[in-house]
């Protein structure tokens, strides 16, 4: 696949690239009408108050009042959810997502700020949702994300933690300082875990909700 290419700035978001038990496992939440902005494909959803999951926002990390929930396997368009949408019916207005505790998923670093080389394994990195250097999706047809592991900062506080470079890279690590702007050939995929986040479907959120939508 394209986005699979070594030392190559393609930001299409994250993709399971292995799990416990070799099941990649995949529910349906429910998105709100109000949410205004399109999930992808590949985006990575938190919860909300309101017990349903919309897109991040930002350079995320999870908080108190935003849960990471998973990965979206699937696309709902802006303001085309709804919280009264029968699960198996209403495809178009419900969320598949990627929610396995043990899932690990695949994505690239950003020319605007490299994980570096391989100092920059096991250290926990927030998500950066859109506004990479060279982005320019999401496409309209594919429905495909844009996100992107943010090396700027390596915190405890990140959203996920580096677990391994993708195979795809071949081992072929880069010389480009973590944390610092480079060329699509200073850019890796790298291999991922989250670092906290919730696996219940939506319906059953009531006891870990936001304070926020």
């Amino acid at each position: 696949m394209p986005f699979n290419q070594p030392a190559t700035a393609t930001y299409v978001g994250f993709w399971p690239v292995e799990s416990a038990g070799t099941v990649v496992q995949c529910n349906p939440y429910l998105v709100s009408s109000s949410e205004g902005s399109d999930i992808n494909i590949g985006d990575v959803v938190c919860q909300t108050s309101i017990n349903t999951v919309r897109v991040i926002t930002g350079a995320y990390t999870p908080t108190s009042s935003m849960a990471t929930v998973g990965v979206a396997a699937s696309r709902v368009a802006a303001n085309g959810g709804s919280t009264a949408a029968l699960i198996t019916v209403d495809s178009s207005r419900v969320l598949l997502v990627y929610d396995g505790p043990n899932q690990i998923f695949a994505g690239c670093d950003t020319t605007s700020g490299s994980v570096g080389p391989q100092t920059g394994i096991f250290k926990n990195y927030s998500i950066l949702a859109t506004g990479a250097i060279g982005s320019t999706g999401p496409n309209s047809s594919l429905a495909r994300s844009v996100q992107a592991i943010s090396g700027v900062t390596a915190t405890a506080a990140g959203a996920i933690k580096i677990v391994g470079m993708h195979p795809c890279e071949m081992g072929v690590w880069t010389s480009v300082s973590a944390g610092t702007a480079c060329t699509s050939t200073g850019v890796r995929k790298w291999m991922f875990i989250f670092e906290s986040g919730v696996t219940l479907q939506s319906t059953q959120l009531s006891a870990m909700s936001n304070t926020t939508s």
